[in-house]
Formats: structure tokens, C-alpha cells, sequence
């Protein structure tokens, strides 16, 4: 978002606005997902989702928008912890950094509204 928003060039304040709102929305997005992989992460063993078939077979046999909600709901694969780093693993580090884009573009768009009421 923020690439386009630098080709884009653009001067006016409600389309700089614009890009922000739109980048929060995927940040909160982000952040969702990752709060999701971290629960199904720490659930118990035996409330861990049943594993399902392989990606590379539900891309095969099924339509993009089931493929993407089958891997939202999780499967047994989800739950494991394959990476960490000083104890937190992938989404953990991964929700550290949407929630720091998070605070950087609230901040921006706090900063534009108080640049516009002084001009």
C-alpha cells in the first residue's frame, strides 16, 4: 500500500487519508490472522482440528475462495509450531509487526489531521 501510494504522488490530503484507512484495514486484517494461527497454536492436543488433505490437492480439486476458507478455519497442520525466536513463534512476531504498522499509521494519520487544521 504504501508503494503505491508513493507512485501515486498524489498531494491531496483526503487521497493520502485514503491510503492510510486502507492500509489499517489490511493491518487489522493481519492482525486477526495472526491472532488466529496463535490461538489454534496453543490449543490443547486433543482440541486441535483434524488435519485435512494437502494444499496442493485442495488447489486442485476445489474453487480459490474454498481453498482460502478451509486454510482460515485451520487444520491439524496449522497447530504446529515449525519456527521461534526468544520463545515466539511465526504469527507472534508477525502480530508484533502489524501492530507496530498498526501504531505508524495511526500516528500518520493523526499527524496529516493536525498539518491540515493548522493550514
Amino acid at each position: 500500500m504504501s508503494l503505491i501510494g508513493f507512485l501515486h504522488k498524489s498531494q491531496s490530503l483526503t487521497v493520502f487519508r485514503s491510503y492510510i484507512v486502507i492500509a489499517i484495514t489490511i493491518i487489522v486484517c493481519g492482525i486477526s490472522l495472526s491472532i488466529r494461527q496463535l490461538y489454534l497454536q496453543n490449543l490443547p492436543p486433543e482440541l486441535v482440528p483434524t488435519c485435512g488433505p494437502d494444499i496442493d490437492y485442495l488447489f486442485e480439486t476445489l474453487p480459490i475462495l474454498e481453498v482460502f476458507m478451509l486454510a482460515i478455519r485451520g487444520d491439524g497442520n496449522c497447530a504446529e509450531i515449525l519456527w521461534s525466536f526468544l520463545g515466539i513463534s511465526i504469527p507472534g512476531w508477525l502480530m508484533v509487526a502489524f501492530c507496530a504498522q498498526f501504531v505508524y499509521a495511526i500516528v500518520s494519520l493523526c499527524i496529516s489531521n493536525k498539518l491540515h487544521s493548522k493550514s
